[in-house]
């Protein structure tokens, strides 16, 4: 099972999903957040950089999983499953990272909203 093309194909398609979500979760991000307001911190801007390395490092993890064999695979020393176990690891980090921005947005937000007004 594991050297059929189902198998391959399998992997292949879990892969092309997660990226597919990664993506489409950059771009949520990108549209709920104005992003020159949220990265005002340390904080913040790490959760920025912390978000896009994780996001290439989908991009990059997808693509080998997806354009190689597992035969190629196996001569680096890893399988289509362990690489996408790898790229599920770093999918979950980008998520982590681009909640923290929006949480921070909100609650800004939400603070400057509960502020009382100055006259």
């Amino acid at each position: 099972m594991p050297d059929s093309p189902e198998w391959e194909r399998h992997w292949n398609t879990i892969c092309l999903g997660i990226v597919t979500i990664a993506t489409a979760a950059v771009g949520v991000a990108l549209f709920t957040a104005d992003v020159a307001e949220v990265v005002t911190s340390w904080a913040t801007y790490s959760l920025a950089i912390i978000a896009i390395i994780a996001y290439l490092d989908v991009i990059y993890l997808g693509g080998k999983a997806i354009f190689s064999t597992s035969i190629g695979l196996e001569r680096q020393g890893t399988s289509k499953q362990g690489t996408a176990r790898n790229l599920y690891r770093w999918f979950v980090l980008e998520l982590l990272a681009l909640i923290g921005l929006l949480i921070y947005e909100t609650l800004a937000r939400l603070l400057q909203l509960l502020a009382p007004a100055s006259l």
